[in-house]
């Protein structure tokens, strides 16, 4: 199976043939446009919907990129380990005379440190585990959360944002329907059908990474970023209701996935 043959957006061709113009500094590109609704809003989402979500990535999971199109590998590391751990230990000098939003972050944070670490150690045993088990590679989608799928009037799927795309196991897209966020992964499997075995080693691991690199990201862009006071406040609460709220549920799914292996 080829790109074409997924619903997907596809850039249109400009009159000399290529998929993009530039001008300077600037890359214009046209894109088909997708009538629906994206499934931003969709949670908790039926078992129904995320096992079409799975059937919809085992057909993406089949495409062949096109001859000439690199897609990076998934190594299974995290290069923004360090980086997280550089700006965990920065926030060691945030006194009472630091601007109110750094004392709010040292606040929101210092009592998950311990619990942080401990996601690190985690998430590398789980990568030790899961490169034990040999894994075929697919093209993923590398991001397909519900904000990045729209459900058209037809009812089907299509996957937006491909930025993230990456060569990789299957089980980088399967994460996210991994039970962390529920249904649990029983109906994302049965929709997908797979003539394997999941590697639940890799669903672990994929699930924790997912806290820390978010983690990392709202870390970074308070600490080194000239934020306005509502992007302070945004990503402040990105932290803790879209990232603290939930490690405890990814540690009981990492938990569970582990013992059905």
């Amino acid at each position: 199976m080829h790109l074409e043959a997924l619903d997907a957006p596809l850039p249109l061709p400009t009159t000399s043939g290529t998929l993009q113009a530039d001008t300077g500094p600037l890359l214009f590109a046209l894109y088909t446009f997708i009538p629906g609704e994206t499934l931003a809003n969709a949670y908790p989402m039926s078992r129904e919907l995320v096992g079409q979500i799975g059937r919809a990535l085992a057909q993406l999971h089949t495409v062949r990129p096109p001859e000439g199109l690199h897609v990076p590998p998934d190594d299974l590391t995290a290069p923004f380990d360090q980086e997280l751990r550089e700006n965990l230990a920065a926030l060691d000098a945030i006194t009472t005379a630091s601007p109110p939003f750094l004392q709010q972050l040292r606040a929101l944070v210092e009592p998950r440190r311990t619990q942080i670490d401990a996601f690190l150690e985690q998430s590398d045993a789980y990568a030790e585990k899961a490169r034990q088990k040999p894994t075929h590679r697919v093209l993923c989608h590398g991001d397909p959360w519900g904000g990045n799928i729209i459900r058209t009037s037809s009812q089907r799927l299509t996957f937006l944002d491909w930025e993230a795309a990456i060569i990789a196991p299957p089980e980088r897209d399967a994460y996210l329907y991994s039970g962390f966020i529920k249904p649990d992964f029983s109906a994302f499997a049965a929709g997908y059908e797979a003539p394997f075995q999941w590697n639940m080693a890799l669903l672990a691991y994929y699930t924790y990474r997912l806290q820390l690199r978010n983690l990392a990201a709202w870390l970074h862009s308070l600490l080194h970023e000239p934020l306005n006071e509502v992007q302070r406040l945004n990503n402040l609460d990105m932290i803790e209701n879209h990232c603290f709220d939930r490690l405890e549920s990814v540690e009981q799914t990492a938990r569970a996935l582990i013992a059905q292996q």
